[in-house]
């Protein structure tokens, strides 16, 4: 797996990121789950997770409290700035790129 810049190239789709990208074929279907969940926790989620499977954010928003505690490589401050790049131009582009995953594979 080679990441570079925050995008990760599989070698291969994974089933689960594959799945959710069937289950939500029309664009806008995930930027309105993000949106309803909000930029700082979608981040805090991403940057945070030690799960070793794509991201997961459950239809309907999280269960869970808000909280997360950030470990020591991460500020608040480094999360507002994700957060400010993300409110503004949404992540809608990146999305994209996995729909169009197995167009590169």
């Amino acid at each position: 797996m080679v990441d570079t810049l925050g995008a990760s190239v599989f070698p291969y789709l994974p089933k689960a990121l594959e799945q959710l990208l069937a289950e939500s074929e029309e664009p806008g279907e995930i930027e309105e789950e993000f949106a309803h969940a909000g930029t700082a926790r979608i981040i805090k989620r991403f940057l945070t997770s030690r799960s070793p499977r794509p991201p997961c954010i459950p239809k309907g928003g999280f269960r869970t409290s808000p909280n997360t505690t950030l470990p020591a490589w991460l500020s608040e401050e480094d999360v507002n700035y994700f957060v400010s790049k993300f409110d503004n131009r949404g992540f809608t582009r990146g999305l994209n790129y996995y729909r169009a995953l197995d167009l590169y594979v």
